[in-house]
């Protein structure tokens, strides 16, 4: 699986950015791989310059659906980024870290998320009822596990969109059953990303705060389990 993964990633990177082609041993290459947080005050352009292009990277290479944990699509693991970039001959970049795209709200710890992006009390309950006690909606303790927010706001916005787009002929075109949802967004909607379970439910937090969507169970007349 990690092989596949790996390879995936690494044929995304030759073929879109020229720093990452087979055959690319230039100096700039060697910078990015190099432990540049040295530079930091000798030479803060190139230090910002490869900062800023790692940032680029790992955001891009989330949302195309080439990094990601286990668990997530849209999160990866601090502990192991860095061996996901790992190149014959180079090894791992030396320098690359999510301290800064956390100080830029571009990552945020899973139980960080969780606290910010809260359902409302009744909400909450009916999710920890339906989640088995593995699932980490109280403290995970994971927090090497960090929620790219771009990739959740490029989906949630994607979500929104299309909802939007279909004329609704009546009040229950506005609602799904979570495998409806599911089947609806998971697989695929935005570019390759297959989004788990975990994913569905950091998007739907994300969408109730920011676009006031509901969330509950056994909806009168219309069923179960709608947001």
């Amino acid at each position: 699986m990690a092989t596949k993964k790996h390879s995936k990633l690494k044929s995304y990177l030759a073929s879109n950015y020229v720093e990452f082609a087979e055959d690319q041993t230039s100096m700039r290459l060697n910078s990015l791989y190099s432990d540049f947080s040295k530079s930091h005050a000798v030479n803060p352009y190139a230090f910002e310059a490869n900062v800023e292009f790692w940032r680029a990277i790992v955001l891009d290479c989330n949302q195309q659906g080439y990094l990601r944990t286990p668990k997530y699509a849209t999160a990866i693991n601090k502990h192991t980024i860095a061996e996901d970039f790992r190149r014959p001959l180079k090894g791992k970049p030396l320098a690359l870290d999510c301290e800064h795209m956390e100080k830029k709200g571009d990552l945020m710890t899973i139980d960080k998320f969780i606290q910010t992006y809260t359902f409302k009390a009744t909400w909450a309950e009916w999710f920890y009822h339906r989640l088995s006690p593995s699932r980490y909606w109280h403290s995970s303790g994971e927090d090497h596990i960090y929620v790219i927010m771009p990739t959740i706001e490029l989906i949630a916005k994607h979500i929104i969109s299309e909802h939007f787009e279909i004329p609704m002929k009546r009040t229950t075109d506005h609602l799904f059953t979570l495998s409806a949802f599911k089947h609806k967004y998971a697989h695929h909607f935005v570019n390759e990303i297959d989004l788990t379970e975990d994913d569905i439910m950091l998007i739907l937090r994300y969408l109730h705060i920011h676009y006031g969507i509901a969330v509950g169970e056994n909806v009168k007349g219309y069923g179960t389990t709608y947001q």
